[in-house]
């Protein structure tokens, strides 16, 4: 008897329909690519015409995004690699696929899954040390912002660490 788990000679073929949507949403996210590389240098240029505060605003928020990928990427690896556990055979039914597809069974994919559990487990490990090693940067650091930006709202208070460290200031209307 067969492994429950192992798809022997099984395909997966997109409809024609689906094959279109696919194909569209793949160029579709090229095109958005390749308009925010040819973007990148006419907003680099326009940053650099602003008061050193704005700027500084404009860095600590572009920073931000590039540390948050890894934790992206490791959810999409945990969702994948617990599909992967659960149904124990890939691709599952209504994925996304350009071609007709062999399905793997459970013999075929388990060290695919537990390279991808690996992965996201690692991903959320090097997530906190690249928030650490972000605000630990000298932008970050109140008194520093302060010293280079009076009037700037995010510094306004002269306490000590970093700024997500700082109270949340909500002044009252009746102060």
């Amino acid at each position: 008897m067969a492994d429950p788990g192992s798809a022997q000679d099984t395909w997966l073929a997109p409809t024609p329909r689906q094959r279109w949507r696919n194909w569209a949403l793949l160029l579709l996210g090229v095109a958005l690519v390749t308009v925010l590389a040819l973007a990148r240098q006419p907003l680099l240029a326009r940053l650099g015409t602003l008061p050193v505060c704005r700027q500084l605003l404009w860095a600590q928020g572009l920073l931000l995004l590039p540390v948050c990928m890894p934790l992206l990427f490791s959810l999409s690896l945990a969702h994948s690699a617990w599909l992967m556990f659960r149904h124990r055979r890939w691709p599952l039914r209504g994925n996304w696929l350009l071609r007709p597809t062999r399905v793997k069974g459970w013999p075929e994919i388990r060290w695919q899954a537990w390279k991808q559990a690996s992965g996201a487990a690692l991903m959320l490990l090097i997530t906190p040390w690249l928030f650490y090693l972000l605000f630990s940067l000298p932008m970050f650091d109140a008194q520093q912002v302060a010293k280079r930006c009076p009037g700037n709202p995010l510094a306004t208070v002269a306490g000590q660490g970093t700024l997500l460290s700082l109270p949340a200031q909500n002044p009252s209307p009746l102060d």
